[in-house]
């Protein structure tokens, strides 16, 4: 499937250095089986983009994603590298199915 991404603010983007293509982009088409409309689950009272509490959070985020976060704990990074879904690592289902096995 052929996904171009929305260049605009609040929507996902490529992520540098390698900008990558989106994981998965045909999941907004799929339906939904275990809830009764799509926006049965969304954020009460989400920011506006140009708000300053968004603005704040923005900036927190930024600080935390760097390459050389001060203010990263390892327990972060070690959970960023798991989802990173590098060449060679599993799937975001790859990992669902990891959780369920070891549960089981």
């Amino acid at each position: 499937m052929t996904y171009t991404p929305i260049n605009q603010a609040g929507y996902w983007q490529p992520i540098p250095p390698d900008l990558k293509s989106a994981s998965m982009p045909h999941w907004k088409n799929v339906k939904p089986f275990a809830m009764t409309k799509g926006s049965q689950f969304q954020i009460a009272n989400m920011p506006s983009l140009t708000s300053e509490e968004y603005t704040a959070e923005f900036k927190k985020l930024k600080e935390l994603g760097a390459k050389d976060s001060k203010i990263r704990t390892a327990d972060q990074s070690a959970i960023a590298k798991f989802w990173l879904n590098n060449p060679g690592s599993i799937t975001p289902p790859g990992h669902w199915n990891r959780h369920l096995l070891k549960r089981n």
